[in-house]
């Protein structure tokens, strides 16, 4: 009767973090965590021989508990409307009626200068990302609750997908702590609470993948040399989900190595068949083509997307800086002082094959903390070394540490386990880590997702009533000009999105574009400089949309609608403020 209610207790501890039920500062809450991180990793032998035994149910209940949290955390989305930024396109897309056909579909995608007609002068290469919006265009049309609906399933499949993988190489107990660790960073309200960012199909996909190549792994391992590693299925999940991922956002090429490393071993094995033959060439190729738009484009402009210079000094710079943000983590120095004990303990193995067994683990974790090292100076050089910042860039970076930590328990366990007779010391080595695990999730708050959403919903709700507002007004006098006034860079994607809103409204103004941007924040980054121009030019000269400020009639009081700030530098009847946070 222990063990299914241990079991139960490894599912419901997440479940209880996200609940929002348990709070940092209640010694209740930390007491019933450290109990059952006790109980489950001092038990933890029992609870695997249940698991295992019982693959349908540790499936299912690791399948519901997922659910479970994705609708705690993200049940308030479902009543929210179109952000301002980056939903305009979906009811621009669409017809009066609500839909858009297949064909409108193809035509556009075709046309698209990041799938069909790549350009070399935008920086970016994302066709996976605009094919799959495009297809969630088709099939959702302009109804924002099963846009979220889907991100809900997306999210749901990521954590029962990285649950399931976790479990094979932590065990039961620790996958069910870390799932709640990792679920402790601020990454997720960013992706999950926004209808544009291209990072849910990147999980998403970058889940599919990890779960595939695991699968591969394993069977390749335990097969015999010249046996094929996995069924054709399994290759063309991992496909699946390796052209998601790296076809939603550049910075996921570093998934290409990792194919590349497993089909060389399972080549050197003649274990990778046809199947897997094919499922590298496929990827690899469609990595290599979206990398080399990239570089072109790169090379070109001399700037990233980000406006910030790829010259050499620069990089190198950053890879300095990446490789000091990375060694300065404690997760790091953690697995120094751990490899460091371990080589010591290598001349106190009793036997042969206790040094042997040491040497292996050193080796193995030795490479798999390097691989989650090189990705996290992947990201860093990507983003420019502002990662991390608690948004959606984060990920994957910002879960490695954590990998990392979990490294470090899995190593001084085999120590303690290789070196001590007393079978419970292990079992309370396992127990203090599971224990610390989900103390530091409860400290650092899995609820905030949650939060997230229903301040999303709300900030959704009230843009929608607004901009009915600001219509009703407009339509009572089409003739008065509209005066937006720009007071941040960043007010320039903010700036397009509500004139499209209002265009998609029939508001028929006209409008007029007043930029009242700072120096001091201009000069600040490359980005702002080159945004900052835009909006200046779009001011003075007009656009299709806007007409150019020396228009502007003096004798007219407008409408003015502030961004980032106050409208104050004009007189006249204003109709709010649009704020960029």
């Amino acid at each position: 009767m222990l063990r299914p209610i241990l079991f139960a207790s490894v599912l419901a501890a997440p479940c209880l973090l996200v609940s929002g039920l348990l709070l940092p500062q209640d010694p209740i809450a930390v007491g019933l965590l450290v109990a059952i991180g006790i109980a489950t990793g001092v038990y933890s032998a029992p609870i695997e021989q249940y698991a295992r035994h019982r693959p349908l149910l540790a499936a299912v209940g690791t399948a519901s508990a997922a659910v479970l949290i994705t609708a705690w955390l993200l049940w308030p989305n479902l009543g929210a409307w179109w952000g301002l930024v980056d939903d305009h396109e979906i009811p621009q897309l669409t017809s009066p009626g609500g839909t858009i056909s297949a064909a409108r579909v193809l035509s556009i995608l075709r046309s698209h200068p990041e799938v069909g007609k790549p350009s070399f002068t935008i920086g970016r290469c994302r066709p996976a990302y605009h094919v799959l919006r495009m297809t969630e265009l088709w099939l959702w049309g302009p109804r924002p609750w099963l846009w979220y609906a889907a991100r809900m399933a997306m999210f749901a499949l990521a954590i029962v997908l990285f649950w399931r993988c976790l479990q094979g190489w932590l065990g039961t107990v620790a996958a069910g702590a870390m799932v709640s660790l990792l679920l402790s960073n601020r990454c997720w309200p960013d992706i999950w609470c926004r209808l544009g960012p291209a990072e849910p199909y990147s999980v998403a996909g970058t889940a599919v993948f990890v779960a595939g190549m695991l699968r591969i792994w394993r069977i390749g391992s335990s097969s015999a040399p010249g046996c094929s590693a996995g069924p054709s299925w399994v290759w063309g999940l991992t496909t699946l989900g390796g052209l998601v991922a790296v076809g939603s956002k550049e910075n996921f090429l570093i998934l290409l190595p990792v194919l590349w490393a497993m089909a060389i071993w399972l080549a050197g094995r003649h274990c990778l068949g046809l199947a897997g033959l094919a499922a590298s060439a496929i990827v690899t190729g469609y990595g290599l083509w979206i990398a080399y738009i990239v570089v072109m484009s790169v090379g070109r402009s001399g700037v990233d997307v980000y406006s910030q210079s790829v010259g050499l000094v620069g990089r190198l710079r950053l890879i300095i800086d990446g490789l000091e943000a990375m060694f300065s983590r404690k997760e790091y120095l953690c697995l120094a002082g751990t490899v460091g004990g371990m080589i010591f303990g290598l001349g106190r193995a009793s036997t042969g094959e206790e040094r042997a067994r040491l040497v292996r683990s050193v080796l193995k974790w030795t490479a798999v903390v390097l691989g989650l090292g090189l990705v996290f100076l992947s990201q860093f050089f990507f983003y420019n070394g502002t990662i991390p910042r608690g948004t959606r860039y984060d990920f994957p970076a910002v879960l490695l540490p954590s990998l990392v930590g979990a490294a470090v328990l899995v190593q001084v366990r085999l120590f303690v386990t290789c070196l001590s007779k007393n079978r419970w010391a292990s079992r309370l080595v396992w127990a203090a880590g599971v224990a610390t695990m989900l103390v530091l999730a409860l400290g650092r708050g899995v609820d905030h997702t949650r939060v997230a959403a229903a301040k999303n919903a709300e900030r959704t709700t009230a843009f929608e009533l607004h901009l009915g507002r600001i219509s009703r007004v407009a339509a009572a006098d089409p003739t008065r000009p509209i005066v937006f006034v720009a007071h941040h860079p960043y007010d320039h994607e903010l700036v397009g999105a509500l004139m499209l809103f209002l265009r998609l409204e029939t508001v028929k103004n006209p409008l007029f574009l007043l930029v009242k941007t700072t120096r001091d924040i201009v000069e600040s980054r490359p980005l702002f400089r080159s945004l900052d121009r835009s909006l200046r030019q779009k001011s003075e000269r007009g656009d299709g949309e806007f007409r150019p400020w020396r228009e502007l009639p003096p004798d007219v009081v407008p409408f003015t609608i502030g961004f980032s700030g106050e409208p104050v530098e004009l007189p006249g009847k204003s109709l709010g403020c649009v704020w960029s946070s």
